[in-house]
Parts: C-alpha cells; sequence; structure tokens
C-alpha cells in the first residue's frame, strides 16, 4: 500500500499547484478491435483475402536480419508518467510515437511522428534531435541536408496543442536496407525536465510491394472530451498490419464518418471540430486501404466518444447553487474522486464543496456535488476533479473505468479536469406593460389604466421584455411566461414577435402560459395578446404578468388595470319608507319617521359608458288599509324648491342628470320627498301600505 498512499501525496500537492493551469486530458494509447469491411475487387472475391503474395520469395536478409540488433542511441523514456489534466507534474513524457517497424517501398515516403507533453504550458518549449543509424550500432544526428546512403529526410516541429510539441521525420530511401532511428526532446526550463528519448524506430525500404491481408486502427484515445478545455487536444491513429511486414502504410487514406464533430488530417491526426464544443455522441475513424489503382479494397473503423468529464453549472448566477457531476463514462466504484477548488476573486477562501447524495464507499467522495449561494467575487475559480484508479495487480499500473456497458477503456492512473467558474450579475430586465381598447378609445386614460370596459369590447395585452444581462448565454435559457387575465375575458390570439405562438390555458386560475419563451440579451422580445370581454364578473382587475425563467429567476412586469362596465343603470336597493304611527282624526299631514338625510332612498348604480341625461321617476298605487280596502288617504311629493305634486297613479320626476354625469342615488332632506297625507273621515285602525314604481328613463 506504501506506493499508493505516495501517489495520493503527491496527488494532494498536484491539485494545488497544478490547476490552474491550461486542462488536456492524459489518455493512454489502445489496441481497439476494429470494426471490419471488406471490399473486393472486380474479379475473384477471394483474391486479397487469400493473397500470399505478402510472404516474400526472395531472401529479406538485408534488410531485416535478425541477426541485426540495433542497439539504442539511448535508453528510450518511461512512458506511463503520472498527469494530471495532460499537464505532468515533475517532468515532461510522451504523448505518442510511432510504432517500432515499418516497412516501406522504396522511394516511398513515410514519415516517423514523436509527440511529447510539457509540465508546463506558459514558459516551457521544447527542442528535438532526430539521430539514425544504417547499422544499429553507429548513430549520427539526421540533417536535412543529408543524402547520403541513398536515403533523403525531413523535419517539421509543431505545436499541436498548448502543452504539446511534435516533431515529424518524413524519410525516404533508394537502395533496400533498414535504418534506424531515435529522437530526443528537452523540454525547457531543465531544471525539472530531463531530455526524452523515443524507442528506437526501424524503417525496413523494401524493393518490391508486401500487401496486407488485414489490418487494424490503432489510437492513443478512444474518446473526447468536448469541454473547452480540452479543445486543443489532437491524437493520432496509426495502422497495425499483417503481416507486420506489410507495405500498406502507402495506400492508407483517413477520414471521419460525421464531418460535423471531427476531423483527421492525411497522418491520422485528429481532434475535436469547434462546433462539437459542449456535445455528445460519437463517431467512427475510417482508414480504408487503396492499392496502386486507387481502387478501395479494405475498410476498418473505430469509433471515438465524445463525452464530458465534468457536466456541471460553470455560467451562473450570483446567489444561486452550482451543481457539477461526473460523468457516468467514468464513475466507477473502485475509482477515488478528489474534488478541489482554487480561491475565490476575494482570495480570502475557497469554495465551499457539499456532496450531493451518499458516496459509492468510505474511500470515496460523492461523484455529484454543490456550491451553494455563488457570489461576484467567486468568478473565475475553478473547480476540479481528480481520478484515481489503482489497480495494483496491473503491471501497467492502470485500471479499466466503464465506458459503456459491453467495453472498458483503460485509462492513466491518474486523470483530471477543472473547470472555469462565470458569475454573472442578477439579469436586468426592462419591461413594459401597456393596455388599449380596440373598441372604445379614450383619450383621458393612461396606457396602464383603463375605465369603463364593458361586454363585446376587445383589449390589447401589449408587453415588451428588454435583457440588459452581461451574461452573453442568458439567451439560451427559456422561462416561462405566464399572463393572468380576468374573468371576463376570453384570449383571442397571443403574438409572440409578431408571429403566432402555441399557449395554454388554465380556465380555473384564468392564467395563459407561453413556454420556451426566450429574451436575447441587449435584444427586446415583443408580446401582443389580444382578448375579447364577454361578461361583467368582477368590476375591476390588476393584471401582474411575469416571466419565470429556467433557471428560478422571476421577472416581474409592470401592472396594468382595467375597470370593467355592465354598461347598464341599475336601481340596486329600495329601502321601505315608513310613516309610524298615524292618528285617525284629521286632516293633517305626516313625515316619514326618523328622516335620514344622510343615507340614500333609492342607490343607483349607473355603469354606463355613454352617460347620457336620464330622468327618475316616481308614481305611487292606491294605499290599502288592513281589510284590503282602499283607503283615502294620499302622497304627495315635495322637491327640493318645496313644490307639491301628486303622484298617485301617474309619474313624477324626482330627480335627473346631464349629460356626461354619472346619475346620483337620491337622499331626501328632511322635508323633501313623500309625505302622507291622511283625510278627516275616519278609517279603521291597522297597518296600511302602498307599492311606489320608480322608472328611469333614456338610461342607455
Amino acid at each position: 500500500m506504501r506506493p499508493i498512499l505516495f501517489v495520493i501525496s503527491i496527488l494532494t500537492f498536484a491539485l494545488v499547484t497544478i490547476l490552474p493551469m491550461e486542462n488536456q486530458l492524459s489518455q493512454a494509447a489502445i489496441d481497439d478491435t476494429p470494426a471490419v469491411t471488406d471490399i473486393h475487387p472486380e474479379g475473384d472475391p477471394g483474391k486479397v483475402a487469400n493473397n500470399t503474395a505478402g510472404i516474400p520469395d526472395k531472401n529479406f536478409s538485408k534488410v531485416n536480419d535478425s541477426a541485426i540488433t540495433a542497439k539504442p542511441f539511448a535508453t528510450p523514456s518511461e512512458t506511463n508518467t503520472i498527469g494530471i489534466n495532460g499537464v505532468w507534474l515533475f517532468k515532461a513524457g510522451i504523448s505518442y510515437q510511432s510504432p517500432a517497424d515499418t516497412y516501406v517501398n522504396l522511394n516511398k515516403h513515410h514519415t516517423l511522428i514523436s509527440q511529447i507533453i510539457r509540465n508546463n504550458v506558459l514558459i516551457s518549449q521544447t527542442t528535438f534531435n532526430w539521430y539514425r543509424s544504417t547499422d544499429g550500432k553507429n548513430w549520427k544526428p539526421v540533417s536535412i541536408k543529408d543524402s547520403s546512403e541513398g536515403i533523403t529526410q525531413g523535419i517539421e516541429t509543431t505545436s499541436p496543442a498548448k502543452n504539446r510539441d511534435q516533431s515529424d521525420l518524413t524519410v525516404s530511401s533508394k537502395k533496400e536496407q533498414t535504418v534506424y532511428y531515435q529522437v530526443q526532446a528537452q523540454v525547457y526550463p531543465i531544471d525539472f525536465n530531463p531530455i526524452l528519448t523515443s524507442r528506437v524506430f526501424a524503417v525496413h525500404f523494401v524493393d518490391q510491394d508486401i500487401p496486407s491481408t488485414d489490418f487494424s486502427i490503432k489510437t492513443n484515445t478512444d474518446y473526447l472530451i468536448s469541454d473547452n478545455h480540452y479543445k486543443d487536444g489532437k491524437f493520432i491513429a496509426s495502422i497495425k498490419f499483417d503481416p507486420s511486414y506489410s507495405t500498406d502504410n502507402n495506400y492508407i487514406s483517413w477520414s471521419v464518418s460525421d464531418n460535423n464533430l471531427a476531423k483527421i488530417d492525411s497522418n491520422g491526426i485528429f481532434d475535436i471540430k469547434d462546433e462539437a464544443i459542449g456535445k455528445s455522441g460519437s463517431f467512427d475513424i475510417i482508414a480504408t486501404l487503396n492499392r496502386n489503382d486507387n481502387k478501395p479494397i479494405q475498410v476498418r473503423k473505430k469509433t471515438i466518444k465524445i463525452l464530458h468529464l465534468i457536466d456541471g453549472d460553470t455560467d451562473v448566477i450570483a446567489g444561486q447553487t452550482a451543481h457539477f457531476k461526473l460523468n457516468d463514462s467514468f464513475s466507477d466504484d473502485s475509482s477515488l474522486y478528489w474534488w478541489a477548488t482554487t480561491k475565490s476573486k476575494s482570495k480570502s477562501k475557497y469554495l465551499k464543496i457539499e456532496p450531493e447524495g451518499p458516496a459509492p464507499n468510505l474511500n470515496h467522495t460523492a461523484a455529484t456535488v454543490k456550491i451553494s449561494n455563488i457570489s461576484i467575487d467567486d468568478n473565475l475559480s475553478t473547480i476540479g476533479i481528480t481520478i484515481f484508479t489503482p489497480k495494483l495487480d496491473n503491471p501497467n499500473g492502470k485500471k479499466p473505468i466503464k465506458q459503456d456497458k459491453n467495453k472498458e477503456t483503460p485509462l492513466d492512473m491518474i486523470i483530471a479536469q477543472r473547470v472555469t467558474l462565470h458569475v454573472h450579475e442578477k439579469p436586468v430586465f426592462t419591461t413594459t406593460n401597456k393596455i388599449s381598447d380596440i373598441d372604445y378609445s379614450r383619450a383621458n386614460e393612461t396606457v396602464s389604466k383603463l375605465t369603463d370596459v364593458i361586454p363585446t369590447d376587445h383589449l390589447i395585452h401589449d408587453i415588451s421584455l428588454s435583457n440588459s444581462s452581461d451574461f452573453e448565454n442568458y439567451s439560451t435559457k427559456p422561462g416561462t411566461f405566464i399572463f393572468p387575465y380576468s374573468p371576463n375575458e376570453s384570449i383571442k390570439s397571443v403574438k409572440v414577435g409578431q408571429k403566432d405562438v402555441n399557449y395554454t390555458l388554465d380556465a380555473d386560475k384564468h392564467q395563459l402560459e407561453v413556454p420556451n419563451l426566450t429574451v436575447s440579451v441587449k435584444g427586446t422580445t415583443k408580446i401582443e395578446i389580444t382578448t375579447q370581454v364577454n361578461s361583467f364578473v368582477t368590476g375591476h382587475f390588476d393584471y401582474d404578468p411575469v416571466l419565470k425563467l429556467s433557471d428560478g429567476t422571476e421577472v416581474k412586469i409592470k401592472q396594468t388595470s382595467a375597470t370593467f362596465s355592465s354598461n347598464s343603470i341599475e336601481l340596486s336597493e329600495l329601502k321601505p319608507i315608513d310613516f309610524g304611527s298615524v292618528l285617525k282624526f284629521g286632516p293633517r299631514t305626516h313625515q316619514r319617521k326618523s328622516p335620514d338625510e344622510t343615507s340614500p332612498i333609492v342607490t343607483i348604480n349607473d355603469r354606463r359608458r355613454n352617460k347620457a341625461p336620464a330622468s327618475l321617476q316616481l308614481e305611487s298605487s292606491d294605499i290599502y288599509g288592513p281589510n284590503g280596502e282602499a283607503s283615502h288617504m294620499r302622497f304627495n311629493y315635495i322637491d327640493e324648491h318645496h313644490q307639491k305634486s301628486d303622484p298617485m297613479n301617474h309619474s313624477v320626476e324626482v330627480a335627473n342628470s346631464s349629460n356626461g354625469k354619472k346619475f346620483p342615488s337620491i337622499v331626501w332632506k328632511k322635508y323633501q320627498g313623500l309625505n302622507l297625507v291622511v283625510p278627516a273621515e275616519g278609517f279603521p285602525d291597522g297597518h296600511y301600505k302602498a307599492n311606489l314604481t320608480w322608472c328611469i328613463s333614456n338610461s342607455i
């Protein structure tokens, strides 16, 4: 267990010092079982599969003498270096090198590739030096000007990724021979970067074509990480021929099954395309064997997956909680996960990581975590995960991690990724909300308030939302627009940006919802809702629309209101008129019992939109005694000018209204209104009553 503890202690140190650097995932070389497609040329379909021409008739001792064993120019470097994010902890390492043996036709070109990964992407640089030997013993530096021994050479050094350097040596020969090559790379600064030495490459130049009977594809990864931090990670596909001394490497062409996800060049170097960043999926690397007639003979495929190592909320609004999860493809019960963060912008604290759900066992941290109540000061902090997959009985020090149910992918002992947290201020929305009546326009009403809205009217609710957030990707966050409408209305149409959209209605809540509404950053979204007023259920309604975004943010929209009318004038309350006890002797006139000069005798609700002049008339019936007989009592109506009139069996105007004015309720002063006139002759004791008829004319 001591080696494991040693690695863990190195890992803890590395998380603090390495995570802020550029991310690359360290991935191991993989031999895949190929998907096979054989394409036979015209003629005998078994000609290629059964071809024995790949076994040479002549003696290959000149180019493949087993008695000759090359003595390396220098001892090859170890390649199983522990790395985090593809950045080596204490020394650089070799990330790819060409196969040890290659067979090439005379005068054909072959490229040897050596790729290293640096330990410091900010200040390091790399130099390459190639060496060659024709006898396996004596070595000399490779010079592109040196064409002795029938050999021509060309060297190209590139940096295919931010923390990777690559040197390509292209060679050819005019005569049969085996030439040995090695390359040394020095990563600077040299204080903690030893010289890296490749394996010995044996290039066997032969004067005949040696077809293969089969071949498979080999890559140094079987997945690509689709996070932005890994965009510059380029990987290499190569061919393993059967027989191994086939010269078919000159006739291989490369392609991918989905040009929208990945690309590959003529040397088999492939990477993810910009448009695939953030996506998940898979594509096939396709190797096609074309012989001299350029007809496809054999096709082999290898599937490469595109996935995330960490899925999570890298862009959040201040005050929210960010959630992060290790991709299930890398979640293995025997693996150990460590989450770590850098200090926040304030430099005073590390972000606090809280587990979500139980850890797989006591030796694990949770595969899903959260960071609560993120602040603006946490902007540009990093969240990283490191996976340690020990397997002591594996001589290569690698543990298979399941990528899917049917396949295992051997990975380096330690892989890691970090993501950068981008914290944005809460989005600022500017909103307007206007209401208008299509059928009845009034110049004295504001755009936020309507009065005297009646059945049959059509209303337009005109709403706009402007997003001035600093978070460009906030445009992609959809929301649900919720619009409460009055019980008086029904929805006729909903438009967003002048286009009809789908919506749902909750009849019980009188609520309209438009799903998946987005408001572009620095843009404005206009919503137009047309309604029809069908009835008079409520006299007043306040419209309080809201936009509820998928991240929990609620955008309140300015309120509008409407006052509705039934377009009628109603006598809503008629109080009985009580004259109390009346003495039998007379004649005499009696006023109302306890006259009230403040409470209405008649309550009038004038809901007319067009308030034309109106008149209120009063008419009384005969006054009947306790036995149902008509009495000789009568009423006098006294107006405000003390003028008398008799309402018995004919109408008397008791009030009127002027044009444009609301008809007021009827309040009588003490002397005003109805008086009871009792005759001189006697009448029986008991209760007397009469019916009063009130009538409003010209009310609409």
